[in-house]
């Protein structure tokens, strides 16, 4: 990537906030829902039983009825543990979208939401109607009685095709009400193992159908030139969005990706196993400030993924209401919800990991609603113990002011006065499995531990040695007589082509101490940048504070200095080698702000765009300053920006081009030397903290976060692009 060159592009992202659980001036939803998880196959192997999916039919229940005030008798739960009736089979979940057809009327919200096993099985090939003997590889999902591939029928038996979701789901479209699909299963990919936690919901064809039914469908592709799996250029999804009015369809992954379950939160007592996907969607949604469209839900969805280092899945949108705010949901006050309470174990708050707390948080305590509320809070709590939706609290003294706990009222309301960003260094595992799950010898494993332990010890580093691979953010791996680095979420074998290069092997010959420590440092460092973009501040400032406005454009050519607008579609921006964009920067704001654009790539690197040579990035109150770059595919796949805007005060601009790698360390050296540099401010301290590992600020209190906004920005980068 090059100075006036870089390439990319954007997938506007976060903005978190804690959401009202309630609101009082909030309407309530009208509609209906129907929740499916299904985790039990009788006619599958042991290994492909989940558990997520019973789990996230309940959390979205909570999250329809408690934020959208969706009625609890209007949702169905078709899951195990209930009646033979409400078990998720073939027949039940037919049943059920009949009766959502017989009760949806115009102006209705309706939710089906499946989370389980998909699959592909053949069918007919759509490209060619007149040769019944054609096949095609279709998408599949997979009830509870799913069973295995019926010869006479030729189809996997009692599995639901996208063919039965779309017959279904007619009559509910036609009945006038707007219909939202949740799709948390994954019909296609391959998958480098990641950490053992990670369970991928994706059942391989052969675990269902005979191999020569597989191989003649592989063979009619190939001939076609299409790839081992069906088209070439795969659908994603079911493919059951069409482009009709009124529906929306959310995927947890692109065809060629799988989608996980995992403990979440992996670092609470009460984590459960949960979809990736559905946790994340109620995350995002239980902290949104204000009302979200389809389209912005699902980015804040990738934002998240990209924000914990991981590389895959991409969610996906389809439908052409994707930019109608979720469920019609009015605006949110921007009030807090979080309210204090008193049980016989202490005080707690009704809030925790999903909507975006940390332990070490301090919130103040205001009266009651309804009761008068003066400037000065009550008193203050600090946040010890955080679970998934509540947090123990005890009473602490802050900004001067003695806390009384008498006065610490149940029911009081909690707003956010210091952010406690936690323990910012890389937590790093030595797994004691190789890539194809095989136990690696216990010498090997301990030499490897102890390096780990060796960095984690070190003084300014960023490493922190965990003993379980799930509580990791990256592994180090033995195989095969090779060392590796593998992300905890692991890698998409389909599109990495096996462990990316970047990620190892260690070179023959050289310890592997200082290889890891230099990777894990810039891996670290990154990750960090990333966490603080799109962190729980805005908790605190909700839509307040500063903003900057971005718009990417594309150029015709070199002598193109105006562009045309691109917007993000359900699948995200993708740019290509030799595209040339200009990024146009706005100060949004009613006072001068300084601006800093760093360049995060799929490589770990950190390249400051802006202001580059110019030096001066301070903008006036409406200004736009335009920034030119050049696609290039050094790097490819998801990459970001993110934007440092700081409110500008007396003297230099603030100028956080410190931050870029691999220079790091030398152009922190000469700011800290200049004495008056952006590093020497309340956010750089944090940010040296951060990618530094150096001094103790690793929290931002309110007076701070209104002083200044970091703003992530996604994309991705093919290669060149086509004819």
């Amino acid at each position: 990537m090059n100075r006036d060159g870089c390439c990319r592009a954007l997938l506007l992202l976060v903005l978190l906030a804690v959401g009202a659980e309630g609101a009082d001036s909030a309407s309530k939803t009208r509609g209906y829902a129907l929740l499916v998880g299904c985790t039990r196959y009788a006619q599958l192997a042991e290994s492909y039983q989940l558990q997520g999916p019973g789990n996230d039919v309940l959390m979205l229940r909570d999250l329809l009825v408690g934020r959208f005030g969706l009625p609890k008798n209007s949702v169905t739960i078709l899951a195990e543990g209930s009646t033979a009736e409400l078990r998720p089979t073939r027949a039940n979940i037919q049943r059920e979208f009949q009766r959502l057809t017989d009760l949806a009327r115009p102006g209705d919200q309706v939710v089906i939401f499946l989370a389980g096993h998909g699959s592909q099985q053949p069918g007919p090939d759509p490209d060619n109607p007149s040769d019944p003997q054609a096949l095609r590889m279709h998408k599949i999902f997979l009830p509870a009685d799913v069973g295995k591939w019926d010869r006479g029928k030729k189809t996997v038996t009692n599995a639901i095709t996208d063919d039965d979701f779309h017959q279904w789901l007619s009559g509910i479209r036609k009945s006038g009400a707007f219909l939202w699909v949740i799709v948390d299963a994954c019909h296609s990919g391959g998958l480098i193992r990641g950490a053992g936690d990670e369970v991928a919901r994706r059942v391989p064809l052969e675990a269902l159908i005979p191999q020569e039914v597989i191989s003649d469908v592989q063979s009619q592709t190939q001939t076609r030139g299409a790839g081992p799996r069906g088209n070439a250029e795969e659908a994603p999804g079911l493919g059951i969005a069409s482009e009709e009015q009124a529906m929306v369809v959310v995927y947890a992954a692109q065809a060629s990706e799988v989608t996980v379950e995992k403990t979440l939160p992996a670092d609470s007592p009460d984590g459960k196993r949960r979809g990736l996907f559905s946790y994340t969607i109620c995350q995002t949604l239980t902290r949104a400030a204000r009302s979200l469209t389809y389209n912005e839900l699902i980015q804040r969805v990738q934002a998240q993924y990209l924000e914990s280092g991981r590389v895959f899945p991409t969610p996906l949108v389809q439908g052409k209401d994707r930019d109608r705010e979720v469920l019609s949901s009015t605006r949110w006050p921007g009030r807090s919800q979080i309210l204090l309470g008193r049980d016989e174990d202490g005080l707690k708050i009704n809030a925790g990991a999903l909507q975006g707390l940390t332990k070490g948080t301090i919130l103040a305590v205001y009266p009651p609603p309804g009761q008068a509320r003066g400037d000065k809070p009550l008193g203050y709590v600090r946040i010890v113990d955080r679970q998934t939706l509540e947090s123990r609290v005890e009473p602490c003294d802050y900004q001067r002011l003695k806390t009384d706990p008498d006065r610490l009222t149940p029911g009081g309301v909690c707003e956010p006065a210091l952010v406690d960003y936690g323990d910012l260094r890389l937590r790093v595992a030595v797994d004691r499995l190789d890539n194809r799950g095989q136990r690696v010898p216990d010498d090997r494993h301990q030499s490897l531990l102890g390096v780990v332990r060796d960095l984690s010890r070190a003084e300014g580093s960023l490493v922190k040695s965990v003993d379980q691979p799930r509580q990791a953010d990256w592994l180090v791996r033995w195989d095969q007589g090779k060392i590796f680095l593998v992300p905890a979420a692991g890698v998409t074998a389909s599109s990495a082509g096996g462990v990316p290069p970047l990620y190892g092997p260690v070179p023959e010959g050289e310890p592997p101490g200082p290889w890891l420590g230099r990777r894990l440092t810039q891996i670290a460092r990154v990750q960090n940048l990333k966490r603080l973009a799109s962190s729980a501040d805005e908790v605190v400032r909700g839509d307040a504070g500063i903003k900057i406005g971005l718009e990417v454009r594309v150029r015709s050519g070199q002598d193109d200095r105006q562009g045309q607008p691109v917007q993000a579609s359900g699948q995200g921006l993708t740019f290509h080698n030799g595209d040339r964009l200009l990024l146009r920067l706005t100060n949004a704001n009613r006072v001068p702000v300084d601006v800093t654009l760093l360049y995060v790539d799929s490589g770990f690197g950190i390249e400051a765009l802006y202001p580059g040579q110019v030096g001066i990035n301070r903008l006036l109150p409406g200004e736009t300053v335009p920034v030119p770059i050049r696609v290039d595919s050094k790097t490819t796949g998801q990459e970001n920006l993110v934007a440092v805007v700081v409110r500008a005060a007396d003297g230099l601009p603030a100028d956080f081009t410190a931050l870029a790698q691999p220079t790091l360390e030398a152009a922190r050296n000469k700011a800290q030397t200049r004495g008056d540099g952006a590093l020497a401010t309340p956010l750089g301290r944090l940010l040296e903290h951060a990618m530094f590992a150096s001094g103790t600020t690793r929290s931002a209190d309110r007076s701070t976060l209104d002083e200044y906004r970091l703003e992530m920005f996604s994309w991705n980068i093919a290669g060149t692009r086509g004819p």
